[in-house]
């Protein structure tokens, strides 16, 4: 394959055009008792001084002013967080109820101008290196700006595991943005290990940037049922996630590789292992 073309970009200016949407909420059985009903996973803190919605929106300080979606009970600690980093959210978008994130996202896109470019992330997410982070939404934003389409941010498989999904990559368009040819959901251990090997897989971080027309005209086409029920009767909305409601159904998307280390703290075992090694980090200081 040839050597694609460096893209020159200027990233505080690509990053401040984008609006965050974060979204907030989920106690993880797997994390109890960690977690628990009322004590969601995003505001646990591991071996940091912030919880890791605050990590989330430190992350996010140079694009613009944060929109978060959030059961109702948590606005306050949320808002309470953010000012504690003084950071103050442009819009704090409460579910009636909890009902997955394709009805939250949709929330929230309901909320926003149609030219505008959302980036769509959990916020409790493990990404350290922010430069790199920064730089990879600045790639993604400015394909999305000059294409109006959706790219997705892929994590480097480090081992074939089945908690996450995977995204199946093509042919690279422009340096470091590549086709997106499958999001693949619920995979099992031999097919992971399939994926690994071929190395055309990229773990799906959930992470993705689109305009918001581009997100409400596909939604629109493939979801008219779940539209209506969010917009009117959203307690009876379909629980569904974005991949099942949305990206797996839809072609002519991209995806480009997150070249830093990331976790989803999904796992007990997980979790102790990034609170250990960042512990051993602050030590080594």
């Amino acid at each position: 394959m040839s050597q694609k073309k460096a893209l020159m970009i200027d990233i505080p200016a690509a990053l401040c055009k984008v609006t965050p949407v974060i979204l907030v909420g989920g106690q993880d059985a797997r994390l109890h008792p960690f977690t628990s009903p009322d004590r969601p996973k995003s505001f646990l803190k591991v071996a940091s001084r912030y919880t890791l919605l605050q990590e989330a929106l430190l992350r996010c300080r140079k694009m613009a002013p944060p929109v978060i979606v959030c059961e109702e009970r948590w606005a306050e600690k949320i808002k309470q967080q953010a000012f504690e980093l003084k950071i103050e959210p442009r819009m704090m978008i409460a579910e009636p109820a909890p009902r997955s994130t394709a009805p939250a996202i949709t929330l929230a896109a309901l909320r926003l101008n149609p030219e505008e470019i959302m980036c769509v992330m959990s916020s409790d997410h493990i990404i350290d290196d922010y430069f790199e982070f920064e730089r990879t939404i600045a790639r993604a934003a400015e394909y999305v700006r000059h294409h109006n389409t959706l790219v997705s941010i892929g994590i480097k498989p480090k081992a074939p595991e089945t908690r996450y999904g995977y995204i199946h990559r093509g042919v690279e368009q422009e340096q470091h943005i590549y086709e997106n040819l499958q999001i693949i959901e619920n995979v099992n251990d031999e097919n992971a290990q399939k994926y690994i090997n071929s190395g055309e897989y990229l773990w799906n971080s959930g992470i993705f940037l689109t305009k918001i027309a581009f997100y409400g005209q596909k939604f629109t086409q493939i979801q008219p049922d779940l539209l209506q029920n969010i917009k009117n009767n959203y307690e009876n909305a379909e629980k569904i996630s974005i991949e099942h409601a949305l990206l797996e159904k839809i072609s002519g998307t991209f995806v480009t590789p997150l070249e830093a280390a990331w976790q989803d703290i999904g796992t007990i075992p997980v979790f102790l292992r990034v609170w250990l090694s960042r512990l051993f980090a602050i030590i080594k200081e």
